[in-house]
């Protein structure tokens, strides 16, 4: 989909991080696959006023901080799930989600 900050995995392909803005995208690939019994601890961070999109897995950063393509649409929702259509061995990733969110305040 467009303007989405998001994880995603396409087909039989990696975790991917990604950043969406209109439909043009900026990744970061985790280099590892779902296998449907592996717990991944996928994690995104948004930060400097929405300027710095950070992907983590299992507490590592995936790649460098992403400063394009992050969308800018309001609101900007907050999805947690997984959608994936492909082969049945695809659709059996193990998902917990848990939701954390802070508001950077400046010192005045």
């Amino acid at each position: 989909g467009n303007n989405l900050i998001a994880w995603r995995v396409l087909g039989s392909g990696n975790f991917i991080g990604v950043c969406d803005n209109a439909g043009t995208e900026t990744t970061r690939d985790s280099s590892v696959l779902p296998d449907g019994a592996t717990v991944q601890r996928l994690r995104i961070e948004i930060l400097a006023a929405g300027t710095i999109v950070r992907f983590y897995r299992n507490g590592a950063q995936v790649g460098a901080d992403v400063t394009t393509n992050i969308p800018t649409t309001n609101p900007l929702y907050a999805v947690s799930g997984i959608n994936n259509t492909t082969a049945a061995a695809d659709r059996t990733i193990p998902a917990v989600h848990d939701w954390y969110g802070w508001r950077e305040v400046g010192n005045s």
